[in-house]
């Protein structure tokens, strides 16, 4: 069995926080240094932009935003129904996709991943980059 990543918990959850989460550091970087994969973050909702940074300094490698993600979608919908009730389905597909579009933008440049993605670098294992 091979492990392509690991899902770490210092003190993040899925969902929204309720108080302020209060991540362990001392923790995450005891694991960084021991593991020779990336590491995953869940439940990053709620989460600072100083605590998602040392995150990154420490070894994340990926993190999820979902509920983010979701809240976002929630409230560009409510926004177009607000200034546009009679707007139709179209309408409201383009309004969830803006409001996800938005949300991930503003977590990339968060993170400082703008402009790192190369091409190729998605690819299946044993692909190769020309294919």
């Amino acid at each position: 069995m091979q492990v392509d990543a690991l899902a770490v918990a210092i003190g993040n959850a899925h969902g929204l926080y309720h108080v302020e989460p209060h991540l362990r550091f001392d923790v995450l970087n005891q694991i960084g240094g021991k593991v020779p994969v990336p590491l995953v973050l869940h439940g990053g909702t709620g989460i600072s932009e100083t605590d998602f940074k040392k995150c990154i300094q420490f070894g994340i490698r990926k993190i999820n935003v979902a509920t983010a993600t979701f809240n976002s979608v929630e409230y560009a919908v409510q926004d177009l129904c607000r200034k546009r009730p009679e707007a139709g389905y179209f309408d409201l597909q383009e309004a969830e996709i803006g409001g996800a579009y938005e949300n991930i933008k503003r977590h990339i440049m968060m993170f400082g991943s703008a402009g790192r993605a190369k091409m190729g670098s998605l690819r299946k294992k044993g692909q190769e980059a020309n294919q």
